[in-house]
């Protein structure tokens, strides 16, 4: 539809009002921005780690999880996400995956694309 493929021959419209764009699944990347060295990665890693640590999950986070499941009838990999999380100490965690605002034990879930989200955590953070 965007003329790159040469074995379709439909048509589409749009609605009226609609703003239509494109963007490709691979995209063409600039070859000379290169790739971040590995020294200068591993710094950037390090850096980030000293600001945020790692909650790895264990067997009670996994237990945590499997209880989020059956109680509050998450995913499994989204109430490992909060288990973890929780055992980190998150006053939230940014996901579009959660329901926007839900708390739960003491973690706000909010979505980082909706317009007020910068506000509600600076809210949070202030507290």
């Amino acid at each position: 539809m965007a003329s790159l493929e040469s074995d379709f021959d439909g048509e589409a419209w749009a609605a009226e009002g609609a703003k239509v764009g494109y963007l490709p699944q691979e995209p063409e990347l600039d070859p000379a921005k290169g790739l971040l060295g590995a020294d200068r990665a591993s710094a950037f890693v390090r850096d980030w780690l000293e600001v945020f640590p790692i909650a790895a999950a264990d067997d009670a986070t996994l237990t945590d999880a499997m209880d989020a499941v059956d109680e509050h009838r998450l995913s499994f990999w989204d109430a490992m996400l909060w288990a973890c999380a929780r055992r980190g100490g998150c006053a939230a965690v940014l996901s579009e995956d959660f329901q926007d605002g839900r708390r739960l034990s003491g973690i706000t879930f909010v979505d980082p694309f909706v317009a007020d989200a910068d506000v509600r955590l600076a809210a949070l953070w202030a507290e």
